[in-house]
């Protein structure tokens, strides 16, 4: 196996702390500099296009996938955004689970016909350019006013922490679920579940025009930094600030509860079709857990500094980890041992400098990306043999 420096996206401000991909295959990234920019894998010299500006850091978001077509993006300050675009006409206002079969993205809003109109990172001076025509011609879905929903968890609008979409220059309110950061987003079905600093787990229900919560748990007395859902059962696991994993089950009560990192629990991983649990921690282990006994299998150092993120990649039959030591390692998905070291000294000048916060894997192009707080993001090519 060969990994091979591709190219670099720079732009962000501040570090990138998220990245994914949307409907269409465009790559999405996200950061402590509040903007979320779309990249073109296809055309990887072409620079980026900022989407969305937030007042504030941006952990997690969601792009507009075939599970749910509109963006969602989780504040560090609280606030809960969604957004849909949507082509004038009748099917305005619908919920965007009512228009899954328009799921597709313009393609306008990612490659606009005239460059000069593009919302180019990092000069700020693009950012005032106006909307092109075509971004004229499309209208915003803006939901009407939420409802408190019960005692515990107070649902209103945001007016200090807009979400400004740089296409149309229109700012959307979002729901303010309180002042703990959101740190992670995940679908289990047609359920939204958020992550928040609080150490609460939220699941929301996207099936009215406007998304609302549909239950709360108070999971841990400390922040919950990451979840992961079951690959066929409808649990949802979740990392926390005091060490520990706890599996809920879909109206979140907590079934199992897992103990063996000694610091925060960053990022989680299902094996086999959730048999098996990776874990990867700021007391830069790796677990291994099987989940049907909650025995902890394995443990042992995988970084120099604190894991940050784990992301399968089947197709080379290995898991790739990112860590706060500049690193991302390759590990065997079978027997966990060690493949690949990508680091300066691999790559000089290609490697990233500072922490490696997030991985995303694009299998159609056998392609590593990493993110990182030196503010870049960096494509690396698998090759060779398994």
């Amino acid at each position: 196996m060969e990994i091979i420096p591709l190219f670099q996206w720079p732009g962000h401000r501040d570090a990138v702390y998220a990245v994914g991909r949307d409907v269409n295959g465009a790559v999405m990234s996200a950061g402590g500099d509040g903007n979320i920019v779309a990249w073109d894998p296809s055309n990887p010299q072409l620079p980026g296009r900022a989407m969305f500006r937030l007042n504030g850091g941006i952990y997690t978001f969601h792009a507009p996938s075939r599970a749910y077509n509109a963006w969602i993006i989780g504040g560090i300050r609280g606030e809960m955004h969604f957004f849909q675009e949507a082509a004038a006409g009748p099917e305005a206002g619908h919920s965007p689970n009512n228009a899954r079969a328009k799921s597709q993205t313009p393609s306008s809003a990612l490659h606009p016909p005239d460059p000069a109109s593009q919302q180019h990172l990092p000069d700020p001076a693009s950012q005032q350019h106006p909307p092109d025509p075509a971004s004229q011609q499309r209208t915003l879905v803006l939901p009407p006013p939420a409802q408190p929903h019960d005692d515990a968890v107070q649902q209103r609008i945001s007016s200090d922490c807009g979400l400004v979409h740089l296409a149309s220059s229109s700012t959307t309110l979002g729901i303010n679920t309180g002042k703990a950061p959101i740190h992670d987003l995940q679908f289990m079905g047609q359920t939204l579940w958020s992550a928040h600093g609080d150490g609460r787990l939220l699941s929301w229900c996207l099936e009215d025009p406007f998304p609302r919560i549909a239950n709360h748990s108070a999971l841990s007395p400390s922040a919950l930094r990451c979840l992961a859902t079951h690959p066929s059962a409808p649990y949802m696991a979740s990392g926390s600030s005091d060490g520990k994993i706890r599996i809920s089950s879909e109206t979140g009560k907590v079934v199992q509860e897992f103990s063996g990192h000694t610091l925060s629990v960053f990022s989680l991983l299902f094996l086999v079709g959730g048999k098996y649990l990776l874990s990867g921690s700021r007391d830069a282990h790796l677990a291994v857990w099987d989940t049907e006994s909650g025995q902890l299998l394995d443990r042992f150092p995988a970084h120099l500094g604190t894991l940050n993120h784990l992301v399968a990649i089947p197709e080379w039959g290995c898991i790739g980890s990112a860590g706060r030591d500049k690193e991302i390692r390759l590990w065997d998905s079978k027997t966990l041992e060690l493949r690949r070291v990508i680091n300066r000294e691999h790559a000089p000048q290609h490697a990233h400098t500072h922490s490696v916060n997030r991985l995303l894997w694009i299998p159609e192009k056998s392609m590593l990306l990493s993110a990182g707080d030196d503010r870049k993001i960096r494509a690396w090519q698998i090759s060779g043999r398994t």
